[in-house]
């Protein structure tokens, strides 16, 4: 077997944060306070493992019921029950850790793995495990154990563990393969969920706090937009030539034939001096000539800037064919890293060759860290 085969997790994001994912057989410890989504990502990366034909077991550790857990994941759109019980098998060892200890835990896990087929091993409740071990290093030989059945059997396993309790040293950390942690904090009135990588062995992740959003669609994780848009080492990209009109004459004759390709260009003013009329003129000029275009706005409606387009004939109508898309964000509630994955999305999806960004306040609204966007030296 090859030491870096990786198995994906199946989660949006999360792989290329991971670098392509999980290695195979690796022991991950996933971390993070009640409500992060550790339950969610857990499921999520059990039956996405087994709808590419892998076979997942979820074994808990808490007095919680399969079936309370069960209805609370079946509103989500990865789940699919006719995966279970041979593809995603559910399992109690909460009885089996109060009566016989880590020895009888491990006993089961090893039995399950083996008797399963099983290459994904979800343990929920890895706080349980530590509550009942007579010292730490019981605790770190139980971890040590886990890991040899897992690397016998080619078995990736997940540990899910919480941070209510927080301590200085945790003897798993030491332990495992790789440690992620999720987050959930409230920052200016908003609910700013989030992922770290603190450790991964034999990978390079992409490092720092990126952003999460938890739907019914499950988890999704956001790499930050710095990580997004820097070129890679020795990645060359071909610049634009050229100009491209704005689409007012005597502007386009002062700048030599209108704004350079590929160029960025801030319009400043107050308001009413006629700025987003400037962007739409710069949008139609282009849809003239059949160029796709996109217009990202935070406050005006796009059946506002619709009717302002056909008072002007900038020659779009924002119907079926039209080459320029016209977009509304809600400016006070989004993360910067949502936002901008939502307009790089459209801008791929659009192939738009003229952007205009209507607002950069609904940017600095949605910023959680003053410091991202602070001026580079």
């Amino acid at each position: 077997m090859n030491d870096l085969e990786r198995i994906l997790t199946g989660i949006p994001g999360l792989d290329s944060v991971l670098e392509g994912g999980l290695l195979r057989a690796g022991v991950y410890l996933v971390q993070g306070p009640p409500g992060a989504g550790k339950t969610i990502l857990g499921n999520q990366m059990c039956f996405s493992h087994a709808a590419a034909g892998g076979r997942a077991v979820y074994m808990t550790l808490l007095a919680e019921s399969h079936t309370r857990m069960l209805a609370h994941m079946r509103r989500m759109r990865f789940f699919r029950n006719e995966l279970i019980p041979e593809q995603v098998h559910y399992l109690s060892a909460f009885k089996v850790l109060e009566g016989d200890g880590l020895h009888g835990l491990l006993t089961v896990l090893r039995k399950t793995v083996t008797a399963r087929s099983a290459t994904l091993l979800v343990l929920d409740g890895l706080v349980s495990a530590e509550e009942e071990a007579p010292s730490a290093k019981d605790f770190k030989k139980f971890v040590h154990e886990l890991q040899i059945v897992c690397s016998m059997t080619a078995c990736t396993c997940l540990l899910l563990s919480s941070t209510e309790r927080p301590r200085p040293f945790r003897p798993e950390h030491t332990m495992v393969d790789g440690i992620i942690e999720l987050g959930d904090e409230i920052k200016s009135l908003r609910a700013v969920r989030s992922l770290a990588v603190h450790k991964m062995r034999g990978t390079a992740p992409v490092l720092g706090r990126h952003t999460v959003e938890i739907s019914d669609d499950g988890l999704r994780v956001l790499p930050r937009l710095e990580t997004r848009v820097t070129s890679r080492t020795g990645e060359e990209r071909s610049q634009p030539e050229g100009r491209l009109a704005l689409g007012v004459a005597a502007l386009d004759r002062m700048l030599g034939g209108g704004l350079p390709a590929g160029s960025v260009t801030m319009v400043l003013g107050p308001t009413g001096v006629g700025k987003t009329t400037l962007g739409l003129q710069f949008l139609g000029a282009g849809a003239s000539r059949g160029e796709p275009g996109l217009y990202f706005g935070f406050y005006e409606h796009p059946p506002a800037l619709l009717e302002r387009s056909r008072r002007i004939q900038l020659g779009f109508d924002g119907i079926a064919g039209s080459p320029v898309d016209l977009v509304w964000h809600r400016p006070v509630e989004g993360i910067i890293d949502v936002v901008g994955d939502r307009l790089l999305e459209m801008v791929k999806r659009r192939g738009a060759r003229r952007l205009c960004i209507d607002g950069m306040g609904g940017f600095e609204a949605s910023v959680d860290e003053p410091r991202r966007v602070r001026a580079k030296a």
